[in-house]
């Protein structure tokens, strides 16, 4: 889960089934992280394109793309896209978006 307005980062590694990791200082390479309530939502409300350092992809949400979202259950995915292909590096799963914490008056 995370809070609504917070700063997240997620860092991916794909691992071919070879064993060996993904180099995105491919040009053609690239990552795609979607949030969305329903699997069928289009557009997602969020899709971040992965920062790119080697082997690591980078994913930042910030606080101004969930500040005004309805606290609920949403589904999300990462997509690999290299050359000509695309694959669900991690498939639609759950995500939790918890209400803003609140400081005491």
């Amino acid at each position: 889960s995370i809070q609504q307005g917070a700063n997240v980062t997620l860092e991916v590694k794909v691992q071919t089934p070879g064993g060996t990791f993904i180099d995105f200082n491919d040009p053609t390479t690239s990552l795609l992280w979607t949030i969305k309530k329903k699997p069928a939502d289009q557009p997602p409300p969020i899709q971040k394109t992965a920062s790119k350092s080697g082997t690591v992809a980078t994913f930042t949400l910030l606080p101004a793309d969930t500040k005004n979202m309805t606290p609920d259950r949403y589904v999300y995915d990462v997509w690999l896209t290299y050359a000509s292909a695309r694959d669900a590096v991690i498939p639609l799963s759950t995500l939790v978006l918890e209400a803003a914490a609140t400081s005491a008056p």
